[in-house]
């Protein structure tokens, strides 16, 4: 559990906060929420009442008329009591079962009984079909939702859950990515001191291929002591090139090109004469600072083909400069007038 203590957490339910988003949010236990959740109807003076308990004590009921007003005053709860899926399905089970009084046939309150009953059972579906929803829009932990994905699978004979699963796939691939994006700019200062000297021009080749080399190998045996079969070494090798790239083209204020022929040469030896990578790279930096004009004079230095014409990958890249100097009301044409 999160550091946050019950007064906290009473406090977060008196504002409104629901009891499964601050569950999943400060990873509160479910048995001591609800606990909180009991503590917390004592403060504000609220009849402690569960759900399901009062399913149940319709069991003591023996007239129709008196079914159909507890089941009103039962869904009149349900409008200030949250259920966990659990409960949704002991009760939705429970009103399966069909009460059956004597001279039921001939009760006129028998009628009105089934409506409840049918109307009971269609709120309690619509607010689990919410309160999964809800918990699949608050819960930011691949492996929380994972667990909770296991508890809608058990609804999937109550309610339709196949919108619900490709929500959770969804939320999962998001999730994944933001952390792999996390990771991919979470870079240490030996990194970002590396990817400064290629900016500057000053990078010495030789200890920047070491250099990538020896984490490229830790990284390789840590997860090798870990027993996971993770990438090769050469795979790692090139993830960290990678992580270099995209930090010297998104983070182009930061390292901004001081001298562009010595980049170049740097990165070219980086990549192993990967003139497109090398292009593409340089670009960026210059897009990402608004540089547009000198980033459009490097793309029209580039050879043609033999029959005259662009490199698709240069088009490509005078598209998303075209494209980002337009976001920015920038006269596309100027940016052609050296050409």
């Amino acid at each position: 559990m999160d550091n946050i203590n019950k007064n906290e957490i009473i406090d977060l339910l008196k504002k409104g906060f629901k009891p499964n988003i601050i569950e999943f949010e400060f990873d509160v236990p479910s048995e001591l929420m609800q606990e909180y959740i009991k503590e917390y109807n004592k403060e504000i003076g609220k009849e402690d009442l569960s759900i399901v308990d009062n399913i149940k004590q319709l069991d003591n009921i023996n007239t129709y008329k008196e079914l159909v007003n507890e089941i009103k005053n039962i869904i009149k709860k349900l409008g200030t009591l949250e259920l966990t899926i659990d409960e949704y399905i002991q009760v939705i089970n429970y009103l399966k079962n069909e009460k059956k009084l004597e001279n039921a046939d001939n009760d006129y309150y028998y009628v009105a009984y089934k409506e409840s009953v049918k109307n009971l059972n269609g709120i309690l579906k619509n607010k689990l079909y919410s309160y999964i929803d809800e918990n699949i829009r608050y819960i930011s932990s691949i492996e929380q939702l994972k667990e909770f994905e296991k508890k809608v699978k058990q609804c999937k004979d109550y309610i339709n859950i196949n919108g619900m699963n490709y929500k959770i796939d969804r939320k999962i691939q998001e999730l994944q990515q933001k952390k792999a994006m996390e990771q991919l700019y979470n870079i240490t200062p030996e990194l970002s001191k590396l990817i400064s000297q290629i900016a500057d021009g000053t990078l010495d080749i030789e200890q920047g291929m070491n250099f990538i080399e020896q984490q490229a190998k830790e990284e390789f045996e840590k997860k090798q002591t870990k027993n996971f079969a993770g990438l090769t070494l050469q795979q790692e090798k090139e993830k960290m090139l990678i992580k270099i790239i995209s930090n010297f083209s998104a983070k182009s204020m930061e390292y901004p090109i001081k001298d562009l022929k010595a980049t170049y040469e740097i990165l070219k030896k980086l990549t192993n004469n990967n003139r497109e990578r090398v292009l593409s790279t340089i670009v960026k930096n210059y897009i990402n600072r608004k540089e547009y004009k000198m980033a459009m004079s490097i793309c029209m230095k580039v050879p043609k083909t033999k029959d005259f014409t662009e490199e698709p990958y240069v088009r490509m890249l005078e598209k998303e400069i075209e494209k980002a100097a337009s976001a920015d009301k920038i006269n596309i044409s100027s940016l052609y007038k050296t050409r």
